[in-house]
């Protein structure tokens, strides 16, 4: 084509304002401006008042959730050059990328959809695992062509000009795992479908697209029983557990664990009863409700303590304990008496279209089931 003459141009950009998450959007622009060689800069934006809708919402998470946390750590952002741009905005897709439809994708059906699923289709191309599942994929065997920090919930990289995926690498904190979804943006972009004007810009501001996926921990409960009477029998210990986290972020906590687990000793020493799956967080107070007929707590009844995650992983901010479970401890002492004390778990698992009921002596034997 000879400079200056009108080429009609039909191209899909991430477009992303300052504040807003980056959408695709198909664009008709009658350009009549070329591109210059100068190359262009991209600035990741995490604002620190929220991140905007989530595609993967917690199952039980409300509408409220807090964004806040993805702008105080750093989150790496891979940029992977998946096609050339010339002078008059038509692209040419990299060797490895020439089946995505890049360089003439049908605008009749290329909406924001068709773009994420040529997204998704270049992540696993480099050998990304999917973004959503975590299924298949691992790292690729290509380093990306620009690397941005996003420190304090800005980042900027210079780079050539042409179609990039953008990879966010998972950002994990106290309480909360986030991904992103990964998109492919164009640098530079014109915006004349939007504004009007038929503008190259290479100064391009980009937000990320994450999801939050909860963290759990689980609890230990530790009991000391540093005596014991055998003609009274096994010594039967209960305990009570409930956790509270606020979840809808509007400072007023709610119950999200309620269980009761025991213990029971033919002699003295001791044991530890374990709750599993507890929100990452949450506050939690175990009660000793009941300490046999003959037996005493020494001390305290009540403890309590906040869950840290247990999946070992390591997140923003994090210390040597993380991975570990919270623990309560409890000591007992026989206290003379002649009452003896009994009790059992109702424990049910599920499997084969119902559920099935056994009697056990503790918590310690219903690991994987529900105690009642």
């Amino acid at each position: 084509m000879k400079p200056g003459k009108r080429k009609r141009m039909e191209i899909c950009v991430a477009f992303a304002a300052l504040g807003i998450l980056p959408c695709l959007l198909q664009m008709t622009s009658l350009a009549r401006t070329r591109i210059e060689e100068t190359a262009s800069r991209i600035t990741f934006q995490v604002m620190a008042d929220g991140a905007g809708e989530s595609y993967n919402k917690p199952q039980g998470e409300p509408e409220s959730q807090d964004w806040g946390e993805l702008g105080l750590g750093d989150i790496e952002v891979a940029l992977y050059k998946v096609a050339e741009i010339d002078q008059y905005g038509s692209y040419t897709a990299l060797p490895g990328f020439q089946g995505l439809g890049l360089e003439n994708p049908d605008y009749k059906t290329a909406d924001e959809a068709w773009w994420k699923g040529a997204a998704g289709e270049a992540a696993a191309i480099l050998g990304f695992p999917d973004p959503e599942t975590g299924d298949g994929g691992g790292r690729p065997d290509i380093p990306p062509d620009a690397v941005v920090t996003v420190s304090g919930g800005t980042g900027t990289a210079e780079v050539e000009n042409g179609m990039y995926l953008v990879w966010a690498e998972p950002f994990l904190t106290r309480e909360y795992r986030y991904t992103f979804l990964p998109y492919l943006i164009s640098l530079p972009h014109n915006d004349y479908a939007l504004t009007g004007i038929d503008r190259w810009e290479h100064d391009v501001t980009a937000g990320l697209k994450p999801g939050q996926e909860r963290r759990y921990g689980d609890l230990l409960i530790t009991k000391q029983l540093q005596d014991y009477e055998p003609a009274l029998g096994a010594a039967y210990f209960v305990f009570e557990v409930e956790a509270r986290k606020d979840l809808d972020h509007d400072e007023a906590e709610e119950i999200v664990y309620s269980n009761v687990l025991s213990l029971s000793f033919d002699a003295a020493g001791e044991k530890t009863a374990r709750a599993e799956h507890i929100p990452a967080g949450a506050k939690v107070t175990v009660r000793e409700v009941y300490s046999g007929g003959s037996y005493e707590v020494s001390g305290s009844g009540i403890q309590e303590v906040e869950i840290v995650a247990t999946d070992r992983q390591e997140w923003e901010g994090g210390s040597e304990t993380d991975g570990h479970p919270a623990e309560v401890y409890f000591t007992n002492h026989y206290n003379g008496g002649a009452v003896p004390g009994t009790g059992a778990v109702n424990h049910f698992t599920s499997g084969n279209g119902g559920w099935a009921w056994e009697k056990l002596p503790d918590s310690r034997m219903a690991e994987g089931g529900r105690e009642d």
